[in-house]
Order: C-alpha cells, then structure tokens, then sequence
C-alpha cells in the first residue's frame, strides 16, 4: 500500500486549470512569440520563444517538477536580454496547457527528458545556425544533464539543483517521512524500511508507465558531457534536493574530465540562489554561456 501510495504522489497530475491569467513574456518586455511543437509519440507541447536573430546563441530552459514555464521568465528574459534567444516549454502534465485537463501524468524526469528533446528539435529548426545550450532547475538541471549527454550539440549546460537519480531522490523524500530528520543523523530502521519500499515502487511503475528508477540517472549521465562545460549551482540549505547531490555529480563529472564549474551558495534553499542576488546570478548565468557558447 505504501508503494502504491508512493507511485501515485510521483505521478500524479499536477492539478491546475488553465487562467490565462498569469505572467507571460510580455511582463519582462521581452521579443517574444507563443510556439508549439510535437513529441514523437504526437504530443503537443506549448513554448514561449524568446527571439534575437538567427545565428545569436540559443538556450533551452528546462524547469522543475511540477512547475510551469512562466516560472522561469527571470531568468531567461535577462538572457534575452543579454543577447540569447531562449525558449521556455511545458512538459507533459505540466503548466496551464490542455495537458492538465487531460490528466496526464508526471515521471519525474523520464518523460520529461523525452518532451526536453522535442523542444531542443524544435529550436534547432528554428534556429539552426545558432550554438546551442541549455539550463535547467532542480528536475529541469537533471534533465538539463540527462539531454545533454545525449544531444551532442548542446555546447554548455548550467545546472541549478539537480538530483543525483529519481531512486536516491525519491530515497530522500520517503526516508524523511519515514522519520529522518534531514542532517540530524540516520534511522536504520526507516532506511531498511525505505530501500524495502522503493523496490516495490521499482516494479511499480515499470509495469504501470514503463520505466525504472534507473532510468532516470543524471550523475550517471554527467560523465557524458566530456570534454563540454558544466557550471553546478546548488543552495547549501537545500532540503529538497541535498547539496550532497550536486556535489557528487561535481565529483563524478570532473573525473571523467568534464570542463566544470560549481557555486555552493550559503544560506541558500532549493533554486534560491536566483532570489537571493538577482544581478549577480543573471550576471554569472549570462558570462558562462557567453564564454562558452562564443558571443
């Protein structure tokens, strides 16, 4: 029962009607046009392009578990602004598209990388003299790193708060409710009862939506990117997703000979490093892509 209750709370359909009241580009002043593009099972996914002209640098933003697109127009109109176009998506499931209404569900990474390789196509259409990076927050930096090694002409990635694998994030979730306190220590008790669990999940969700946890495994991935840059952002105060995570994904990327740069922020919890200092995220964000992407 506690599987089954885990595999629902992963999946489940994130529950928004669609307002057409909230924040579009058009807020940041941005260039911008509303876009659509196809997955390759012939699902329709809404964008927001962010346009500069052909051949400036172009970004894919990736964003979180659950979130929308307009969650990221921060960031990315300041790229916009600094010369990239961008184009900002909603996966399946997610944002105030038709999707929602539809029920569909969440995967926590699988899918999700699926829908990210559809916009990449679709902004490689768009703009195909253009070099090519991408960005990506907490699910999005994962997926962000999982696209990457697989899409060999993604220069550059900047990763903020990604997790380690859908196994050890779902790991942490559920060991804390099962009463561990985040960095206070380890039950043993609640970690034998977890990994007991998460077995069960395992073989839930491959028969019921065709995949394993394995098959989300970004620091496995990480090591792909060899020898393309890699800028780890991560909040030391992060109880989402542990900065041990980033960390980790740190060690293993740059010894595999990944061009790597990371940025632990103090006193910073899940993807608050743009809040706390706006300029100066935007500023660093913008210089990596510029020095690595050659505007």
């Amino acid at each position: 029962m506690l599987a089954t209750y885990i595999v629902r709370q992963i999946t489940a359909p994130v529950q928004r009607l669609p307002s057409g009241r909230g924040f579009t580009p058009f807020e940041t002043g941005a260039t911008w046009e509303e876009v659509s593009f196809t997955t390759e099972g012939g699902t329709r996914l809404p964008g927001w392009l962010l346009a500069r002209d052909d051949t400036a640098p172009a970004i894919l933003a990736c964003g979180g578990y659950r979130g929308e697109r307009a969650d990221l127009l921060g960031i990315s109109s300041s790229l916009w602004r600094a010369g990239f176009s961008v184009l900002l998506f909603d996966y399946r499931g997610h944002g105030h598209a038709v999707h929602a209404a539809l029920r569909t569900p969440v995967t926590l990474g699988y899918r999700e990388l699926a829908d990210a390789q559809a916009a990449l196509r679709y902004l490689r259409h768009r703009r195909p003299h253009a070099p090519l990076g991408a960005i990506g927050f907490s699910m999005g930096a994962s997926v962000a790193l999982m696209l990457a090694a697989r899409e060999p002409d993604v220069r550059c990635v900047v990763a903020d708060s990604p997790f380690t694998s859908q196994r050890e994030i779902v790991r942490h979730g559920v060991t804390r409710r099962l009463g561990r306190q985040p960095f206070r220590g380890t039950s043993l008790l609640a970690d034998r009862l977890a990994d007991l669990v998460l077995d069960l999940v395992d073989v839930l969700l491959q028969r019921r939506f065709g995949f394993r946890f394995d098959d989300v495994h970004p620091l496995r991935d990480a090591t792909r990117l060899v020898p393309r840059p890699l800028l780890l952002i991560h909040g030391e105060d992060d109880e989402v997703v542990p900065a041990s995570h980033a960390r980790r994904i740190a060690a293993a990327a740059g010894n595999a000979g990944v061009s790597l740069e990371t940025w632990f922020v103090p006193d910073c919890d899940h993807c608050g490093a743009y809040f706390l200092d706006r300029p100066r995220y935007c500023g660093r964000v913008a210089a990596f892509f510029r020095k690595y992407l050659h505007t």
